[in-house]
C-alpha cells in the first residue's frame, strides 16, 4: 500500500521531516541527560546506605535506653547486662530517680 505525499507534507506542501542537525542534536542531548543520571546513582546508593546506619544505631540506643529505664538505679540491665548506675548525682542518675521515685 502506497502512502499519499500528503500524509507527509507540511501547509506548503513540502515534505516535512527532522533533519540531520536536530536529530544529532536531540541524541547528544539524550545522551548528556543519561550520563548525568548514571553519576547520581553512586550518591544516592551511598545515601541509603547512610540512612539505614544511621537507622540501626538509633534503634540500638533505644533498645539500651529502654533497657535501662526498666531496671532500677541499683541493678544491672535485663537484656544488655549494663552496670548499676552510680550513686553519683549526674544528670541521668537525678533524671531516674525523679521518675522513679
Amino acid at each position: 500500500m502506497r502512502t499519499r505525499k500528503a500524509d507527509y507534507t507540511n501547509y506548503r506542501g513540502e515534505i516535512s521531516a527532522f533533519t540531520l542537525i536536530e536529530v544529532v542534536l536531540a541524541v547528544g542531548i539524550l545522551s548528556f541527560a543519561l550520563v548525568a543520571m548514571a553519576a547520581l546513582l553512586p550518591i544516592g546508593l551511598q545515601s541509603n546506605r547512610d540512612s539505614t546506619e544511621e537507622t540501626q544505631a538509633v534503634n540500638l540506643l533505644q533498645a539500651l535506653v529502654a533497657d535501662r529505664q526498666a531496671a532500677s538505679l541499683s541493678g544491672t540491665s535485663f537484656n544488655y547486662g549494663l552496670p548499676a548506675l552510680s550513686g553519683s548525682t549526674g544528670p541521668i542518675v537525678r533524671f531516674f530517680r525523679f521518675y522513679n521515685g
